[in-house]
C-alpha cells in the first residue's frame, strides 16, 4: 500500500514538474512532508487548520487556492491575485495567492462569508456566500461538492 501511495506522488510531481506541488492522497501529514504555504494546494485547508484538528497551533478562518481553470491541476495554482473576503458583520480581509495560489487568513471571520477576487483589474465575485471559510470543501475536483469545480482566477 505504501508504495502504492509513493507510486501516486510520484506520478504527481512528474506531471507537474514542480517538486513543489505534490498533493499527498490522505490528511495525516506524510513522511517528511514539509509544512507551510506552499503545502496541498487545492486542499480543504480547514480539516486541519482548526480547534481540534492536526494544525491547531495556526488556525484559519478562511483558507483556499485559486486556479486558472475549474478542472486545473493542484500545480496550476495562480500566484499574485487579490482575494477580498467580508463576513456578516462586514468585516473585510484582503489576501494575496502566494506562488501556488494558496491564500488564507487567521483573522476572525463571522460566516457567512462574501468573496470576490481581482486579478489585472478583472474582478470575480462568488455568486453566493459561503457558510465555512474552507473554500475547496465546495470547490473541490475532480469531485466539486456544490461548486462548479476550482475557485477560478478571473
Amino acid at each position: 500500500m505504501r508504495s502504492l501511495i509513493l507510486g501516486v506522488i510520484t506520478a504527481t510531481v512528474a506531471a507537474c514538474g514542480r517538486p513543489d506541488c505534490a498533493v499527498p492522497v490522505s490528511f495525516a501529514l506524510e513522511p517528511g512532508e514539509e509544512t507551510g504555504s506552499m503545502m496541498r494546494p487545492g486542499q480543504n485547508c480547514l480539516r486541519c487548520h482548526v480547534a481540534n484538528g492536526q494544525a491547531s497551533q495556526k488556525p484559519f478562518s478562511v483558507g483556499g487556492t485559486i486556479f486558472a481553470a475549474a478542472d486545473a491541476s493542484a500545480c496550476d495554482g495562480v500566484a499574485g491575485v487579490t482575494i477580498r473576503v467580508t463576513d456578516r458583520e462586514g468585516k473585510q480581509v484582503s489576501l494575496v495567492s502566494n506562488r501556488v495560489g494558496n491564500f488564507w487568513s487567521s483573522e476572525r471571520l463571522e460566516p457567512p462569508l462574501r468573496m470576490e477576487a481581482e486579478r489585472e483589474g478583472r474582478v470575480a465575485v462568488m455568486p453566493v456566500t459561503a457558510p465555512i471559510g474552507g473554500c475547496a470543501l465546495c470547490h473541490g475536483w475532480p469531485d466539486a461538492v456544490s461548486a462548479s469545480g476550482r475557485i477560478r482566477a478571473p
